[in-house]
């Protein structure tokens, strides 16, 4: 091993980014939010193409049925938006889901994120 490589082993693991914003309409119910990194290249046998990703559940509770968009806004330390990526679910009334968003870029920018869950038109 080359003196610029560093083994897996002592490379800290990454700790969850807060998710300080959490916006949902009326009728809307958001639970279960994690946030997952992706193992580093040297750890893994195949690198992720993201590296990391938020998932939650996602419940409609009214009757009747959504196309509900779930925004992640990657926030740097300066307060604005690095960037954003969303995952859509529809649901029928009553239903649940869960959604997952794979954050590709501005890893090394970000400092927080923010969730904004929309509802669209069918």
């Amino acid at each position: 091993m080359s003196s610029e490589q560093t083994p897996c082993a002592t490379i800290p693991a990454d700790t969850a980014l807060p998710i300080r914003t959490v916006v949902v309409p009326d009728g809307i119910e958001v639970s279960d939010i994690l946030f997952l990194t992706s193992l580093l290249p040297c750890c893994a046998q195949i690198a992720l193409p993201y590296w990391a990703k938020i998932t939650g559940v996602i419940r409609n509770l009214t009757a009747g049925d959504r196309r509900i968009g779930v925004t992640a806004s990657l926030v740097t330390a300066s307060g604005s938006v690095a960037e954003r990526y969303t995952d859509t679910v529809d649901l029928e009334g009553g239903e649940k889901s869960s959604f997952e968003i794979k954050l590709i870029e501005s890893r090394d920018r970000t400092v927080e994120i923010s969730l904004v869950v929309t509802q669209a038109d069918l």
